[in-house]
């Protein structure tokens, strides 16, 4: 059973993430968050030891983590979507890692 899934991301440049889907099942679609809308997040800054400032910069990253409603049952494989878009210029999204929690209530 799926619980929750969680997104670590950044944006620069007038980047903003606005869609988050759920595909699970092989064809399955599960919004989870509203089309035009930046997903709940918490900040999780990054500043890095100054030995390694040359090769990893200062970071405003966020954490987006999304409960299901109930639990999700999964036969197999899942997969997050993201909508993405910018102003008139190009931006930047810089993805972390994600992750899932699981449980085995049924």
């Amino acid at each position: 059973m799926l619980d929750a899934v969680s997104l670590m991301w950044e944006v620069l440049d007038g980047a903003q993430i606005n869609w988050i889907v759920l595909q699970h099942g092989g064809m399955e679609r599960m919004p989870l968050t509203e089309i035009g809308t930046e997903p709940p997040f918490e900040s999780v800054p990054f500043d890095p030891p100054e030995q390694w400032r040359e090769y990893y910069p200062k970071a405003a990253r966020r954490l987006t983590r999304i409960t299901m409603e109930q639990p999700l049952p999964l036969r197999f494989g899942l997969q997050l979507s993201i909508g993405v878009k910018a102003a008139d210029c190009d931006g930047t999204v810089r993805f972390y890692g994600a992750g899932a929690e699981f449980s085995d209530n049924a």
